[in-house]
């Protein structure tokens, strides 16, 4: 496939235990990568062996933290996580972190690891 417009309508959202996710694409649309947009309280520290992910912070502020480093973020903000880095990023309290992010290759369950 050359090409593919999703419309609005056809974007899966669900609740996560740290938030909201809106699937952007996904492993049907590309093999090469996926975007999600993803709306974050409080993440659960953990890692991949496989995929780079690339944050863009869209809205809100909060800490990422990237291994046992504790970096403060907010909006306009860019977070490259290659494989192995251990991440969990939290947004200030009574806030919310809106994030777009990039995985390559696309995210998938299997490669997400918790210790």
């Amino acid at each position: 496939m050359a090409y593919k417009i999703i419309k609005p309508d056809e974007i899966p959202h669900f609740e996560h235990p740290f938030g909201w996710v809106f699937e952007l694409s996904n492993r049907n649309h590309s093999s090469a990568l996926n975007m999600a947009r993803i709306q974050i309280r409080d993440d659960k520290k953990h890692y991949h062996k496989k995929a780079t992910e690339i944050y863009y912070i869209f809205a809100g502020k909060g800490t990422i933290e990237l291994n046992d480093k504790t970096f403060e973020i907010a909006q306009n903000y860019v977070i490259i996580i290659d494989p192995l880095t251990k991440h969990k990023a939290k947004a200030k309290e009574g806030q919310t972190l809106d994030i777009i992010v990039a995985s390559s290759p696309p995210y998938n369950p299997e490669d997400e690891f918790f210790d």
